[in-house]
């Protein structure tokens, strides 16, 4: 496990660079962005990397959240599976907080921008 959460840390330090990120929808809040390379089709199930850009810092003060989310398209869930929260804008900056292991799978409420990110990543 330790391994696996240094090797997210090493890859999410240099992605911000080497992604190509496309907004796929936007809020008062933020900005919501996913890197269609990374998009990993194994049935129903896809993984993506995505970004979430906030206009105004969260508390703890990241101004944006690189996460990695898996995807049940056909179940209408999602969960996250790595998590790095950094001080700048674009996934940029100081890492402030790192999480590393799949959470609990949630249904998506067609009124959350999650939704909007799963019919992204599953179209």
């Amino acid at each position: 496990m330790r391994k696996f959460l240094v090797g997210i840390l090493m890859f999410t330090a240099t992605m911000p660079a080497l992604a190509d990120w496309e907004m796929h929808s936007q809020n008062d809040d933020a900005l919501y962005y996913v890197d269609s390379k990374t998009i990993h089709d194994s049935g129903h199930f896809r993984r993506a990397w995505t970004l979430m850009d906030r206009n105004v810092p969260a508390p703890g003060g990241a101004l944006s959240q690189l996460i990695l989310f898996e995807f049940d398209c056909g179940g209408q869930r999602a969960r996250f599976v790595s998590l790095t929260s950094r001080s700048g804008h674009m996934a940029k900056g100081k890492t402030l907080a790192a999480d590393a292991f799949p959470h609990e799978w949630i249904y998506v409420s067609p009124h959350r921008t999650s939704a909007l990110t799963l019919r992204y990543v599953c179209q």
